[in-house]
């Protein structure tokens, strides 16, 4: 049977930020986000000897990374509690677990943003790996074999403006403040959730001797 050895690790976070923006300045309190993130490896191994000149080392790991950036903490809640107009012409709500007050920047001269982070991005990673040594003296020689394979899995879930995304630069009136107020915005956007899902395969093998 061998020798047998057994690891597994464990870590979790969770970072608040107040002013999250994104890709705009985020200045205004009330619109805090959190980025939860959890790693776990978990590994298993076997020595096992084959007479006193062989020796035959097997390892399978498997490893978890998971984060979440940008969670909206604040500002969520219906869009058409906020005053604007959910669905038809109006906004959609592409992730209602993220539906609240569109990101809003006024890039003229007053240099303020709020809002719900512009963007949330998910990601949750799978690696799986197996790898196996052999070892065997013959006279004055060593000799050495071995293999490795890896299964790695990445997928993502990410919003973009997902309650629409408003900039003023004050195109129409000349002050970006005046144009939020009449709603005369220089760029809005709204966009669709993404999802990715990547899959790759690795495998090597060696050989040498000494």
């Amino acid at each position: 049977m061998g020798n047998w050895a057994f690891y597994y690790r464990f870590d979790d976070s969770r970072v608040l930020s107040p002013y999250p923006g994104g890709g705009w300045p985020s200045n205004v309190p009330g619109f805090s986000a959190v980025t939860p993130s959890r790693a776990q490896q978990f590994n298993i191994s076997n020595s096992r000897n084959f007479g006193s000149t062989a020796v035959n080392e097997a390892h399978f790991n498997y490893t978890r990374a998971s984060l979440t950036l940008n969670e909206p903490v604040g500002g969520l809640g219906s869009i058409s509690d906020f005053g604007y107009v959910s669905g038809g012409l109006g906004l959609l709500a592409v992730d209602p677990a993220r539906e609240g007050v569109p990101p809003i920047g006024l890039f003229g001269e007053s240099g303020v943003g709020w809002g719900v982070p512009d963007g949330t991005t998910g990601q949750y990673n799978n690696t799986f790996q197996l790898v196996d040594n052999f070892s065997k003296i013959a006279g004055r020689h060593t000799l050495k074999f071995g293999w490795e394979g890896r299964y790695l899995q990445i997928n993502e879930r990410n919003t973009y403006a997902q309650n629409g995304y408003f900039e003023f630069y004050g195109s129409e009136t000349g002050s970006d403040f005046a144009d939020f107020l009449i709603g005369a915005s220089d760029l809005f956007i709204q966009s669709s959730r993404q999802f990715l899902d990547s899959r790759t395969k690795y495998m090597g093998i060696y050989g040498q001797g000494t």
